[in-house]
């Protein structure tokens, strides 16, 4: 049996990843997925598993281990984030989380919301707090970020304020990325990283509802939303979290 909401992407196969070891898929674009409920064991055994190329709507919640609720186990997969158990997650989010539908922003003014590897398209995923560095090495160990730069190393992406797409340089944008909301559907906008207005993107699904949460963002059009989930509503990225400065 496939996995609940998946319409593509086969069952798991039985090939094992993780450990002490740190053993890798051998198809790199596979997941190790953990077992469910282990979200601090970091050295854990876990089972490759193919990635789903799309989702149906089924909507049967479970939680993942980045604290964020899920429609279906399918999409959680695609998201890359480990099983912390079945429903929806609850109401507080783990310390440190910012993000999420609300735009939880982080408490201090040199931190930096760090969202999981991979994930650039989801702009309303939840993301850790992470400490912007204040010095750089001049180690060369490239990484692509959300923005379709690359960096010489992790720690300038990190002050560049720019989540991680991959490690390595970037290569040429994949086919169907978009530019604009007019290369999208009438019920979708053209969804980039926060920070990469000039960017490509991905065509997503506008949002239907938002909480009514008070956490200002400055979109790429340069008008202030009360939230991140209203700025999707109207078709338009983030351009940086709080109010547009003038």
């Amino acid at each position: 049996a496939g996995l609940p909401g998946a319409d593509a992407g086969g069952p798991p196969g039985d090939e094992r990843c993780g450990r002490i070891a740190g053993f890798m898929c051998q198809d790199r674009d596979n997941y190790c997925d953990q077992p469910e409920g282990q979200c601090q064991v970091a050295d854990g055994m876990g089972m490759c598993r193919a990635v789903p190329e799309a989702c149906d709507d089924q909507w049967l919640p479970v939680c993942g281990c980045d604290g964020a609720t899920y429609g279906n186990d399918c999409e959680r997969l695609r998201a890359r984030a480990q099983l912390d158990h079945l429903g929806a997650c609850e109401d507080d989010p783990p310390e440190g989380a910012c993000g999420g539908f609300a735009g939880r922003p982080c408490p201090g003014e040199n931190d930096f919301c760090e969202h999981p590897q991979g994930t650039c398209q989801m702009a309303d995923g939840l993301g850790q707090c992470v400490q912007v560095p204040r010095q750089c090495g001049r180690e060369f160990e490239p990484v692509c970020g959300c923005d379709g730069e690359t960096y010489s190393n992790d720690c300038r992406r990190l002050q560049a304020g720019v989540q991680l797409d991959y490690q390595g340089e970037c290569a040429e944008p994949p086919p169907g990325a978009c530019q604009s909301n007019e290369q999208c559907g009438p019920r979708d906008f053209c969804a980039k990283a926060p920070g990469a207005c000039d960017a490509a993107g991905a065509c997503q699904a506008r949002p239907e509802a938002c909480v009514g949460v008070v956490q200002p963002v400055c979109g790429c059009d340069g008008r202030t939303y009360s939230n991140g989930c209203v700025a999707h509503s109207q078709g338009v990225s983030i351009r940086h979290e709080e109010a547009c400065r003038e």
